[in-house]
């Protein structure tokens, strides 16, 4: 009965009983209410604003973009001016400490793989800074020293944009999406790394007219930014920044109309760049405003939840104690009540909050079925762990099918090298061998040549599931790209303990596979490689088996051979043309 019943009525069943202390339960109810509700949505938007991740990728775009890294590396090269190669320095430094604190906070595998692109990328800047130097004390124009240090920056842009993709994933909290924060950040890549100041820069130093209308659209999608940023109802000091920022793009604009036109007079990099230059400090102010205005919201957030909390216990207390001096009962009634519905809830979901922040989501959300404001606020919690975990698992599933072959599920090269290393050091710890056994599918590019590669796929996945038939679970198959296979047989006593799979093997291969309404028949060249304790060197393991195995092709095929025995092949000439379509 209690457990649905909202505060607003609860208040109105103690004014029937005595009027001043109705009338006192009244405004501590509205208050009450207002304050659980702000707790809810603050706590949601705080979730949102203050995530470390997300602060961490717009202060890493920061530092290699817009007024960074690539901003005053493409100045130094233009410019010559031996005081921005310590300015240089410093932004590259500082996006390495960003790296390594966003790597301290638990990682995707793609965030992971990102993080390292862009490191290697910074490597790269940082051994072009000082060849540039070099090159700039030679008295060599920019021009040339640009030629010479110039590289590929694509692993670094695709780093950064795994991480805003992973990043606003782990962002919708709730029904609330990412707000200005990530408007901030979609800013800096527009104007930054890979944006318009790298793309205006490169153009001012190699005059191609392609990347023209690149810099335009980086212009118009930064201005859309701003757009969307300014629907979000800025303050004042935001506004301003954004007008400065906006100054910034109109003047990049019309300093590439006039770059287009000396570069056709045929002017220098160093004659178009003092000519068009643009003043970058309020932009890179107005950037640094929005970013403390950011900052200082998510704080205000964290605050109010504070507050709200901190308002709703103190106004219980108040109610509870004017209540007394009223009326006892009313008192006793009102405290145990408010104190069930209200506190005891609020603070079992502040804790439910805080280890979900902390992503332990194996919790129990209560009061999901009550027809009331804790309810509201529980089903909100439980969307969150629902989302989380929804999240969580296809993280799995992600690093999962990077270790399959997606044509026919058994393990791919990048899993099976991992488990040979892993075998082979089984091997030497547990005193056992096993056997490796590398298989190549005869007549297979026949099938290809013929049939197409359809038909190919199709009898890649049936001699796939004929190797899976034959082995055990505790083996391992993998496809190593094309027609190539590889068997990881554990428990090989002896080499005679292999021969049995790898004969099966071979007689289930060259079973017909029927594919539509044509029969295909082929067969497999297997080499066997003995695993031993003494075995250290996985290269020469591989090479090995490939050597037995392709012993047994050049003897004829469909049959199998040991690493330094004579295949035992009598009469081949079917095997040879075994891949051709019958029928």
């Amino acid at each position: 009965m209690f457990k649905n019943l909202r505060l607003s009525t609860l208040v109105l069943l103690g004014a029937a009983t005595l009027l001043v202390a109705g009338a006192a339960l009244v405004i501590v109810a509205i208050q009450t209410s207002k304050n659980v509700s702000v707790v809810e949505t603050s706590w949601k938007e705080y979730q949102v604003n203050r995530s470390e991740k997300a602060r961490l990728e717009s202060v890493l775009r920061a530092s290699i973009g817009y007024g960074g890294m690539i901003h005053e590396f493409k100045n130094f090269i233009l410019r010559q001016d031996a005081s921005r190669i310590d300015l240089v320095q410093e932004h590259t430094g500082g996006a390495r400490a960003v790296i390594s604190q966003y790597s301290s906070l638990g990682t995707t595998a793609a965030e992971a793989v990102a993080l390292q692109d862009i490191l290697k990328v910074l490597e790269k800047y940082e051994a072009a800074l000082f060849l540039a130097r070099d090159l700039v004390g030679e008295g060599r124009s920019p021009e040339e020293v640009d030629a010479v240090v110039q590289f590929d920056d694509g692993p670094a842009l695709r780093g950064l944009d795994i991480l805003r993709r992973e990043v606003e994933t782990q962002l919708r909290v709730g029904d609330i999406e990412a707000g200005k924060g990530r408007i901030a950040a979609t800013l800096r890549a527009e104007i930054g790394f890979g944006g318009m100041i790298h793309e205006f820069k490169n153009f001012v130093l190699r005059q191609d007219v392609a990347l023209v209308e690149t810099i335009r659209a980086k212009i118009k999608s930064a201005a859309a930014a701003i757009d969307s940023y300014q629907a979000l109802g800025p303050t004042e000091a935001e506004k301003l920044a954004l007008e400065d920022i906006r100054g910034m793009l109109d003047a990049y604009e019309l300093a590439l109309h006039k770059s287009e036109k000396l570069a056709l007079e045929g002017r220098s990099a160093s004659e178009i760049d003092a000519a068009v230059k643009v003043d970058d400090e309020l932009a890179l102010r107005g950037l640094a405003v929005i970013d403390k205005e950011i900052a200082y919201q998510a704080e205000e957030s964290s605050r109010e939840v504070t507050r709200s909390l901190a308002r709703a216990t103190n106004l219980l207390g108040i109610a509870t104690w004017g209540t007394i001096v009223l009326v006892f009962v009313v008192t006793v009634t009102l405290s145990w009540t408010m104190r069930s519905m209200v506190i005891v809830p609020i603070q079992h979901m502040t804790h439910l909050m805080t280890r979900l922040a902390t992503d332990r989501l194996d919790v129990k959300v209560p009061a999901t079925r009550q027809k009331n404001e804790i309810g509201e606020m529980a089903r909100a919690l439980e969307v969150f762990r629902e989302n989380a975990i929804k999240r969580r698992v296809a993280e799995a599933e992600i690093r999962l099918m990077t270790l399959k072959d997606g044509l026919t599920g058994v393990a791919n090269r990048k899993r099976f090298d991992v488990r040979l290393h892993e075998i082979v050091q089984l091997c030497r710890r547990m005193d056992i061998t096993a056997a490796l056994l590398m298989i190549d599918l005869d007549g297979f590019k026949a099938v290809n040549d013929t049939l197409g590669h359809h038909a190919g796929d199709e009898v890649l996945k049936v001699a796939a599931n004929r190797m899976l038939h034959v082995t055990r679970e505790v083996d391992i198959v993998a496809r190593l790209g094309g027609d190539e296979f590889a068997i990881i047989l554990l428990g090989m006593d002896s080499p005679e303990d292999a021969e049995i799979p790898a004969r099966r093997l071979i007689e289930d291969i060259e079973r017909v596979t029927v594919v539509g309404d044509v029969e295909v028949k082929i067969s497999a060249s297997v080499g066997i490689r003995m695993l031993s304790p003494d075995d250290e060197d996985i290269d020469l393991i591989m090479r090995q088996a490939d050597a037995a195995m392709y012993s047994v092709k050049r003897a004829g095929r469909g049959h199998y051979a040991f690493f330094g025995q004579k295949p035992l092949v009598e009469d081949s000439h079917e095997k040879l043309t075994a891949g051709l379509p019958q029928g």
